[in-house]
C-alpha cells in the first residue's frame, strides 16, 4: 500500500524542519569560524542536487501524498522561513504532477 496524505504531511514537516536546522548550523559555524566561507558554494551545489532528486522521486508519489506534502508547506509558509525559490519548488512542482495525473 502506498504512503498516504499523513506520510506526505509528516514528510514535508521533517524535511522543511532538517533544512532549516542544517541552515542555522552552518551559519553559526560560518559566523563563528569554524567552516571557511568559501564553502557554502558547495552547501548550495549539495542543496540543489538534494531538490533534483526530491523533484525526481515526486512523480512516483501517490496523489494523497502530494497533497499531504503541499499543505505541510503551506504550514511553513506562514513561519515565513521558506524562501520564494522553496515555495516554488515545494509548491508548484508537486501541483504539476497532480495536474498531469487529472489530465491524463
Amino acid at each position: 500500500m502506498s504512503p498516504q496524505f499523513d506520510c506526505g504531511l509528516d514528510r514535508a514537516i521533517k524535511e522543511i524542519v532538517g533544512g532549516i536546522i542544517t541552515t542555522f548550523i552552518v551559519s553559526a559555524f560560518i559566523s563563528a569560524g569554524l567552516i571557511p566561507s568559501g564553502f557554502i558554494g558547495i552547501f548550495h551545489v549539495v542543496n540543489i542536487a538534494g531538490i533534483i532528486v526530491l523533484i525526481e522521486k515526486m512523480s512516483y508519489w501517490g496523489t494523497n501524498y502530494i497533497i499531504g506534502w503541499i499543505i505541510g508547506v503551506f504550514i511553513f509558509m506562514s513561519t515565513n522561513l521558506l524562501s520564494i525559490f522553496d515555495i516554488l519548488i515545494y509548491v508548484f512542482v508537486p501541483v504539476y504532477f497532480i495536474v498531469k495525473r487529472v489530465l491524463q
